[in-house]
């Protein structure tokens, strides 16, 4: 059965990275929506608490939207979404997690948005979302309007991201034994690991690998080709995959929890980087 136009996996599969909004402004009652679901610290599913913002024109009348992008990336936000988490081990896992919830919450109310990482001003997010102690922002989305045609430096991006392509099932998701995963091998769990395959991530190199062991899902990082960086976008895009992972699981009533119970998989070559185990 295909699911429903108000549903975590018809979100997932129909939202897009946006870089180019209308100049159309946000209505006030969808803004406030946004503003009360920011309000809260949360925790992730490694414990990490996060902080969240929002920058729009109502409350912050001289923002420079301009300023707080690269490369003139994005065009006529409304506003910014923004985050931050302390550094700490698997805080970056934690914040993609929560991050993306807020995201698919925007998405849920017709806006746009869009992951940046390396492209937007670390320093000027902070001075309109001051850090505490050893935080850090890693990662914001600005909001709005879609706009009805993109531009050509978004198109640009889009293709060369090559956004709307993934991987096949077999190259991301393997049975315990070693053997590649194929659709419809695992009905519990056809959607939500359809979710993890969709899911975003920095210039699409989809750096989750997912071993099912009974009802158990393990997941890895793959680390073959990653480059060192202030932010470790991987772990970002990892928490992006466990939050569409859980999202729809919880969405479907099978229920469970995160925890660390690492297999012995005689297959996985040492580049795979363990994290987590869905219980």
């Amino acid at each position: 059965m295909e699911p429903g136009t108000d549903s975590i996996l018809h979100m997932i599969r129909n939202r897009s990275s946006i870089r180019t909004f209308s100049t159309e402004p946000v209505p006030k009652e969808t803004v406030e929506e946004l503003r009360e679901l920011v309000s809260r610290e949360d925790r992730g599913p490694f414990g990490n608490v996060c902080r969240f913002g929002l920058l729009d024109p109502t409350i912050h009348p001289f923002v420079d939207l301009g300023s707080l992008s690269s490369y003139g990336v994005i065009k006529n936000p409304y506003g910014y979404l923004v985050g931050a988490v302390q550094k700490a081990d698997r805080s970056l896992v934690d914040f993609g997690y929560l991050f993306q919830r807020v995201l698919l919450e925007a998405t849920k109310r017709g806006l746009g948005t869009c992951w940046l990482g390396g492209t937007f001003r670390p320093e000027k997010v902070a001075s309109y979302f001051p850090l505490r102690a050893g935080e850090m922002i890693p990662a914001v989305s600005p909001f709005g309007i879609p706009a009805e045609k993109r531009s050509i430096i978004d198109g640009f991006l889009r293709w060369g991201a090559s956004s709307k392509l993934r991987k096949p099932w077999g190259e991301l998701f393997y049975h315990a034994s070693g053997n590649p995963l194929q659709e419809g091998e695992v009905p519990l769990l056809q959607d939500a690991l359809e979710a993890v395959r969709l899911a975003p991530s920095a210039m699409n190199r989809q750096p989750w690998r997912v071993a099912i062991e009974g009802n158990r899902a393990h997941f890895y990082l793959d680390t073959r080709g990653e480059k060192k960086s202030p932010v470790r976008y991987a772990e970002l895009d990892l928490g992006i995959a466990l939050y569409h992972f859980e999202a729809v699981c919880r969405e479907q009533g099978n229920e469970g929890r995160w925890g660390f119970d690492p297999p012995h998989l005689t297959f996985a070559p040492p580049e795979w980087e363990y994290i987590t185990t869905w219980l």
